[in-house]
């Protein structure tokens, strides 16, 4: 197994002792070094910084699924797994149940409030009607204020046409 992983090690410019922050800090070094579009104005330079480029991320794939499964390096020593120390995180979980979602969308309970912990309510589906129901009441206002104000409006234009003089070039009735 040793001799699938050496030329990843290899690509990835790791020691055989290194940790999994050590290759993901590896990785995106070299990722950045032969990042094609570094090379853009240089054609030959940059067909070999992409064939670089894919390689180091094919090295880089093929240890991390392995890190995945086993939560350690392949050249690690499987007694040592310091493997929260070295990420800082726990390992993620590797098998998933099929037909439920990650996380909380697992509880049924999700939405509920705990009045004790004994007993656990329902969730409260209808506090969603509470933001509509103010949504309602302000369109309705503002309806009815825009109404209001067409009205004065109208009202004052049928004055300002009483209060006119009768115009001097159209016929009177």
């Amino acid at each position: 197994m040793s001799n699938i992983f050496e030329r990843d090690y290899q690509m990835l410019e790791l020691d055989r002792d290194a940790d999994w922050k050590e290759a993901r800090e590896s990785y995106r070094r070299l990722v950045n070094r032969w990042h094609p579009d570094r090379f853009a104005a240089r054609p030959r330079e940059k067909q070999h910084a992409q064939t670089r480029f894919i390689e180091v991320t094919k090295s880089y794939n093929n240890l991390r699924s392995f890190h995945r499964d086993h939560h350690r390096l392949p050249l690690q020593d499987p007694a040592l797994r310091d493997n929260e120390q070295s990420t800082g995180t726990p390992p993620e979980p590797t098998e998933k149940k099929a037909g439920k979602s990650p996380g909380w969308l697992n509880d049924e309970n999700a939405f509920a409030t705990q009045a004790d912990d004994t007993k656990p309510r329902k969730p409260r589906y209808w506090l969603w009607a509470i933001p509509v129901l103010g949504l309602i009441v302000t369109f309705v206002l503002f309806i009815l204020l825009e109404q209001r104000i067409a009205a004065e409006q109208r009202e004052n234009a049928i004055e300002v046409l009483r209060s006119t003089e009768p115009s001097k070039f159209l016929p009177q009735d």
